[in-house]
């Protein structure tokens, strides 16, 4: 198994190509909030996938709401698609401590990642993971000081792509 605490804190960059992605699907939305959240939303994804991809882990940015121009605004999704299980990515604005559940999670749904940007967009530092728990039990918002360190999802995924 990887030992992968030495990569604290995580901090990923942001190319000019997933800005002009995101760009691109903020532009289709018709409220300017709504594409604001589309933008981060697509950030947020992009950078854990990247992070997630350099770990050799699979994840698979075609079967996400994430990248789909007409749900993305419509559900606020910030899922993927990694060792074919559910991620949410949350994109977290600088000095925000929390951030809210979906209460409506898929079966194979994983837990949450916070990322949280710093003030240009060029940057995001992923903060950690909160685990899927029973629905009953997931609060609406979450303090990222509840956050476990990334190593708990790297291990979770590592010991799933081993059972496969």
């Amino acid at each position: 198994m990887n030992n992968y605490t030495e990569l604290r804190p995580v901090i990923i960059s942001l190319d000019a190509r997933i800005h002009q992605k995101a760009s691109s699907l903020a532009a289709q939305q018709s409220h300017p909030e709504i594409a604001k959240q589309v933008y981060l939303n697509i950030l947020a994804v992009a950078a854990v996938s990247n992070l997630l991809k350099w770990l050799e882990f699979e994840t698979n940015l075609e079967k996400v709401y994430s990248f789909n121009p007409f749900l993305t605004g419509l559900f606020n999704t910030t899922d993927l698609i990694v060792e074919n299980q559910q991620l949410f990515c949350v994109p977290i604005l600088p000095g925000v401590t929390e951030f809210s559940t979906i209460s409506d999670v898929a079966e194979n749904f994983i837990g949450y990642v916070a990322v949280q940007f710093q003030q240009s967009l060029d940057k995001v530092e992923i903060l950690g993971f909160y685990p899927a728990v029973t629905e009953d039990n997931l609060p609406e918002k979450m303090s990222v000081e509840y956050l476990q360190p990334l190593d708990n999802l790297f291990e979770f995924l590592e010991k799933n792509k081993q059972a496969v």
